[in-house]
């Protein structure tokens, strides 16, 4: 079966050349047909062109996440708008933006009106580009749902995922009527997810995409206390095999990611993987010759 990572950091350090785990060791070789790198800062718009040059399935997004919002934003993002709308227009492995949103989940944010003010005009300045090109967008969110949708309908933005998403089902029925699709990752393999486990559940089968988050947002396997117990779980539950795991999280643990759905939603795995690989293909627009999905 084929694969896609619907949202990673393949650009980080850990899987450099010099890293613990570089990308030519495993990604060559991954059942991968594509690996969505995501920004969170203007160095991005070098790196991510070069790192798309160098693997064929590694495409990128392009962006400012909210907790990197500097005092100089507003310089920051006249440097790179151009720049951005660029790449997404003339590059075919620029797919749009991300990972843009908005983040109230730490105390001196969400008690300040000036930094979730701030948050949403850096937010709404980046969607208002893709009036001009067309573009996916990767949104990162936490405690600022019901803001992000107002946004997304206000600029009339109507494509792209929700990362790692962990709002109400009323929240995710929104979403999903203005054509976005949820992304599940690591964090629905815990046992205690709970709510996670009921938007698995509930998600239509065209609704939904995969991703890693790489080398964040670890799978429950590996936890840094408890992700051998976790193994030994899996392994005698879902009978999970682990051989390609590396020691950090990565894009390989996309179909352990997608059993999980599968067991989640009680389907077999490959409808899984038929169906999350169309999604993403779809709701990025990836080119045609990613489309053959066949093993």
């Amino acid at each position: 079966m084929w694969w896609i990572d619907a949202q990673c950091h393949l650009d980080y350090e850990v899987f450099q050349s010099t890293g613990k785990c570089p990308l030519s060791h495993w990604l060559p070789h991954a059942n991968l047909m594509a690996c969505i790198v995501t920004a969170i800062d203007p160095s991005s718009l070098h790196t991510l062109p070069k790192l798309s040059k160098q693997y064929d399935q590694i495409f990128y997004t392009l962006g400012l996440h909210p907790l990197w919002i500097k005092e100089d934003v507003d310089s920051v993002l006249n440097l790179m708008e151009d720049k951005v709308k660029d790449l997404i227009q003339h590059d075919k492995k620029c797919l749009g933006l991300g990972e843009i949103g908005l983040d109230f989940y730490h105390d001196n944010i969400r008690q300040s009106h000036i930094l979730k003010q701030q948050q949403i005009d850096v937010f709404d300045r980046q969607l208002s580009w893709l009036s001009e090109v067309d573009g996916a967008v990767v949104i990162h969110c936490r405690k600022a749902h019901d803001q992000v949708i107002r946004s997304l309908r206000e600029l009339q933005v109507e494509r792209g995922i929700v990362h790692a998403f962990n709002g109400s089902i009323e929240q995710a029925k929104r979403y999903l009527d203005l054509g976005f699709k949820l992304s599940f990752g690591g964090a629905m393999t815990y046992a205690g997810a709970r709510r996670i486990h009921a938007l698995a559940r509930f998600v239509p089968s065209d609704g939904y995409v995969i991703e890693s988050d790489a080398p964040d947002l670890p799978p429950s396997w590996l936890a840094p206390h408890h992700g051998q117990v976790n193994r030994d779980l899996l392994k005698e539950q879902l009978d999970m095999s682990f051989e390609n795991s590396l020691s950090v999280n990565s894009s390989l643990e996309i179909p352990r990611i997608a059993q999980y759905m599968a067991f989640l939603r009680q389907v077999p795995l490959q409808q899984i993987a038929q169906e999350s690989v169309y999604n993403t293909i779809n709701v990025f627009q990836l080119p045609m010759q990613c489309r053959d999905t066949e093993s």
